[in-house]
């Protein structure tokens, strides 16, 4: 379910290159459980909002089978390590250069904000809002190159009237080529925003 109350970035307009904005989302369960985000930290031309909640127990596992991958949690679950989840995922949601995505839309938080939704994640978090496309990534989406994810959002956001883009859904960090040769094209764009929405995992791992 999405949480009740969505997180904003603030983030000043620069012309030239956009401000890339780094994002992870920690969920306080209350009473109301009500979504709360720590205040943004700026970090040279990063911003970190909050931290990855959800973390678990790392276990050495072996390559498994596509019917042993981890979906959703259930009572009594086998802890799993999410880097050998995140190459088990990998496999699955990359196809060289490309990547897949959920759906791209144009939001209205952060302002309005034309957004890709990717497909896949290394957590299993149980306040996670993406729907099945996290557990089930062999069933949901479809491939994309950068340009293409590029086009759409460029497309998105001049029809919407927006300056800023955003790649959000599961886990944005999977396929770090395709990533990477996305974050050139939006470079030497014109947008003075791009948002990654990640939990940070594989940022810390190369």
């Amino acid at each position: 379910m999405r949480p009740s109350e969505k997180s904003e970035a603030k983030a000043a307009g620069q012309k030239g290159s956009p401000e890339v904005v780094c994002t992870t989302l920690r969920t306080f369960f209350h009473r109301q459980r009500r979504h709360r985000a720590l205040q943004p930290v700026a970090i040279e031309r990063v911003i970190w909002i909050g931290s990855c909640c959800g973390c678990i127990d790392m276990a050495d596992s072996a390559n498994k089978s596509l019917d042993d991958y981890p979906r959703y949690l259930e009572p009594g679950f086998t802890p799993f390590d999410p880097l050998e989840l995140a190459k088990q995922t990998e496999e699955i949601v990359c196809n060289g250069e490309s990547r897949k995505y959920t759906k791209f839309s144009c939001p209205r938080m952060y302002g309005g904000i034309a957004t890709g939704y990717a497909c896949g994640c290394c957590l299993r978090c149980i306040f996670c809002w993406v729907h099945w496309s996290r557990d089930f990534p062999q069933k949901h989406g479809s491939f994309k190159s950068p340009d293409e994810v590029f086009d759409e959002l460029s497309r998105m956001a001049r029809n919407k009237r927006v300056n800023q883009l955003r790649i959000s859904g599961a886990e944005p960090t999977l396929g770090k080529s395709h990533l990477l040769n996305l974050l050139e094209l939006v470079e030497k764009s014109p947008f003075r925003l791009f948002i990654l929405e990640t939990n940070g995992i594989l940022l810390g791992t190369n």
